[in-house]
């Protein structure tokens, strides 16, 4: 009686899982996208910005962005300012990371960042992960070390800051889905992604407020890259992710 559930449980988590599939694929693009324009001349810090903003503008075309909550507002406050922190920390470590290392490298780090969600839950909830996912997570730990080509080279080959900076963005990525998950109790998934990237507009612009327009952003061949990176390489996979994580954490 009980395999068959089981088989139910893992059927159902193969849209979601898929979901998080192409999520991958798009941000992988965007991470190609993003890596010519920093070979061109773009700072990481203003793309991250400009695909903040983006997202944000995106989003809130979606009537169910807009979903207004029962919180009150420092309630509000409390899930929606660490949802935007972490987008913002995650985007700029991630970005930072591709523009110093290999793309797939750079990919591979932030990647861990499930697997770091996998232990905080197992921990929170006092629950040993499946066999599965306990393997999986083994699986990334080993892959991430031997794409970073840290047995071949050694760390005094590697570029540190790069590497430091791509794992960072795991753990930042790995706080920004729990803390997603979190919000969109309150708002629902779009309009929790929604308020994450406003937040995040809103400390980026106020930190390049003081140092001026960022000129070579909206140069006129770097536009219709920027707008790839803002909406196929950010606005989409996660849109996609946030939606496909709770599917797939059901069936673990």
């Amino acid at each position: 009686m009980g395999q068959p559930a089981r088989e139910d449980v893992h059927s159902a988590a193969l849209l979601p899982l898929g979901s998080i599939a192409l999520a991958a694929l798009l941000w992988a693009i965007g991470a190609g996208v993003a890596r010519g324009l920093f070979d061109g001349g773009v700072s990481p810090i203003h793309l991250v910005q400009a695909r903040a903003v983006i997202t944000a503008a995106g989003l809130a075309l979606l009537p169910s962005a807009r979903r207004r909550g029962s919180l009150g507002t420092a309630e509000m406050m409390r899930l929606v300012v660490p949802l935007g922190l972490s987008i913002a920390l995650v985007n700029a470590t991630y970005y930072t990371a591709i523009s110093r290392l290999a793309v797939a490298v750079a990919i591979v780090l932030q990647y861990l960042g499930p697997g770091l969600v996998v232990a905080w839950t197992a921990v929170g909830a006092r629950r040993r992960p499946s066999s599965d996912v306990a393997v999986a997570v083994v699986i990334a730990f080993c892959g991430v070390v031997l794409v970073s080509e840290l047995p071949a080279k050694g760390v005094g080959a590697v570029d540190v800051i790069g590497l430091v900076a791509g794992l960072a963005s795991a753990v930042f990525f790995a706080a920004y889905t729990i803390q997603s998950e979190r919000a969109a109790h309150a708002f629902g998934t779009i309009g929790a992604v929604f308020r994450g990237f406003a937040a995040a507009s809103v400390v980026w612009i106020l930190f390049q407020a003081p140092q001026g327009w960022p000129q070579t952003l909206f140069q006129a061949q770097n536009i219709p890259a920027v707008l790839i990176v803002g909406v196929v390489g950010t606005l989409m996979p996660f849109l996609l992710y946030v939606w496909g994580w709770p599917g797939c954490a059901r069936a673990r």
